[in-house]
């Protein structure tokens, strides 16, 4: 239930969010990669989806298309994570979900270790490794992490839901690790979402 339905709606709610929020750096962001880059603004590109179906991955332009050279203005923009910003376009399409595996790209050497597990999920704008510690992890940590998404996909998901709601104290999700139920209380109210999976998180209070 959890992984069939709630956890698509949720994406679509929280990318619809985000899109909505992100409009005015979109704009700004199109106009600068525009006179900085030159030619289209978002760069797209060949990844492994769900069941290993490829799919166009966007990006926002973070180097010349003839000298492939980097500025100060695109590292910043791929150290604060900004170019990522339009796969919540991919998210709305389906492509993709809020949290998931990184999805690599067609045609690359795969990484050994390597599991099509993570090709049974829809790939993540983010995922445990990257909130866990991303350049720091190990690529067997990252795989571990991946798996651990697999396996209780609705912990991961809650985690993405507060960071949408973080800023507003009257919507507060989390799960009650007693019963095993994932819960979103909104302004005192709880509602309580079908959960079959172990949650391993404590109640935020």
């Amino acid at each position: 239930m959890y992984r069939k339905y709630i956890k698509r709606i949720l994406d679509i709610i929280i990318a619809a969010v985000f899109v909505i929020m992100l409009i005015p750096i979109y704009i700004i962001m199109y106009i600068i990669t525009k006179i900085e880059f030159k030619g289209s603004a978002i760069f797209k590109q060949r990844r492994i989806g769900l069941n290993e179906k490829p799919y166009e991955i966007y990006k926002f332009k973070t180097m010349n298309d003839f000298t492939k050279e980097t500025t100060k203005l695109s590292r910043f923009i791929r150290k604060t994570g900004i170019d990522e910003i339009p796969q919540f376009l991919n998210v709305l399409k389906g492509d993709m979900s809020i949290i998931g595996p990184r999805p690599f790209i067609v045609d690359d050497p795969l990484p050994i270790p390597y599991s099509k597990l993570r090709h049974t999920v829809r790939p993540g704008l983010t995922g445990l490794s990257q909130i866990s510690g991303r350049y720091t992890l190990t690529h067997k940590r990252k795989l571990e992490l991946d798996d651990e998404y697999i396996n209780n996909p609705s912990n991961c998901h809650v985690m993405a839901i507060n960071t949408v709601c973080n800023y507003d104290p009257d919507i507060i999700p989390y799960i009650n690790s007693k019963i095993g139920s994932v819960f979103i209380r909104i302004n005192g109210k709880e509602f309580e979402l079908d959960n079959k999976d172990k949650p391993i998180f404590i109640d935020k209070q």
